[in-house]
């Protein structure tokens, strides 16, 4: 993180509000529920910060791909790119657990639009 900083990168903390993470793990609990991340209030965060590098697991890919398909189908992706991370989003990363190929799709698809070099980290930690 402090070799990123000092190179120009910024770091924040951006978070999902306390309401997600209770009704996340009601419906893990109760039902068993394919979940749906609420990426909108986070990339508010986001877009604010306007990063240059940003890991998201696949739940935040699954997001965003949803958000572009039900409230941006009109928008070019680069477009789309500038509106959640802002202009200077260079490098992004998935992982924490398996991607699913659709999501996985979308987030290399994403990446070239915004000319941003993608990295799938899962199982990086177990070499």
């Amino acid at each position: 993180m402090w070799q990123h900083f000092l190179m120009g990168g910024r770091v924040a903390f951006c978070y999902y509000p306390a309401h997600h993470w209770s009704a996340h793990e009601q419906d893990k609990k109760d039902s068993m529920l394919e979940y749906s991340s609420p990426v909108a209030e986070l990339f508010q965060q986001v877009s604010d910060v306007d990063p240059t590098s940003m890991a998201c697991p696949p739940n935040i890919w699954a997001g965003l791909r949803e958000l572009k398909e039900s409230t941006y189908p009109d928008m070019s992706l680069l477009e789309y790119s500038r509106v959640m991370f802002g202009r200077r989003i260079a490098y992004l990363a998935t992982g924490g657990s398996p991607t699913p190929c659709i999501d996985y799709h979308f987030a290399e698809e994403f990446c070239r639009a915004a000319t941003a070099s993608l990295v799938d980290s899962y199982g990086a930690t177990e070499c």
